[in-house]
């Protein structure tokens, strides 16, 4: 089973290799390739530019779908969202909650979003983050109760802090 700390440990690495990159571009590559390579076996995982993908962006920047065979269509249909992931570093709480929103209604069994702090009021630091999404939560109608994991870097920093929304 997938939890904060599972994600934690499992990106760190990735981490550590993206900090040595100064174009968004290269960090977000490097981070969808390593949860490319952390999809179960026997998934299809789902992201754009990303070597190891089954699939093209589709919906999130990376899911971790899986596929069964569905015999009255001769053709294989989507069973299950394993996995829903945003990497958002675009610089403002707007795209932050845009991803945020995504990923609030996706029936996955996990979701993650990846972001860092901006200079908007009330979104300075990784806590303060953390509390604009919980409370966004809480005033959303989202049916969906499966596990939300959130990762925030400080600002100009490559220091993450990790929370469940």
């Amino acid at each position: 089973m997938l939890n904060r700390e599972a994600f934690e440990a499992a990106l760190h690495p990735a981490f550590a290799e993206a900090s040595d990159f100064a174009k968004q571009g290269d960090w977000t590559r490097i981070i969808k390739n390593r949860l490319v390579q952390l999809a179960p076996k026997g998934s299809y995982t789902s992201a754009s530019s990303t070597p190891g993908a089954c699939h093209g962006e589709w919906l999130m920047d990376v899911c971790w779908t899986e596929y069964q065979f569905a015999d009255h269509r001769r053709d294989w249909e989507l069973k299950r969202f394993i996995l829903a992931a945003e990497i958002e570093w675009a610089g403002n709480a707007g795209d932050i909650l845009d991803d945020f929103e995504k990923l609030l209604f996706l029936a996955a069994e996990y979701r993650l979003l990846i972001t860092q702090a901006v200079s908007d009021e009330n979104w300075r630091t990784p806590a303060e983050v953390h509390a604009q999404l919980g409370l966004r939560k809480l005033t959303t109608n989202s049916p969906v109760q499966s596990p939300f994991v959130l990762c925030c870097f400080e600002r100009g920093s490559w220091n993450a802090h990790w929370f469940d929304v």
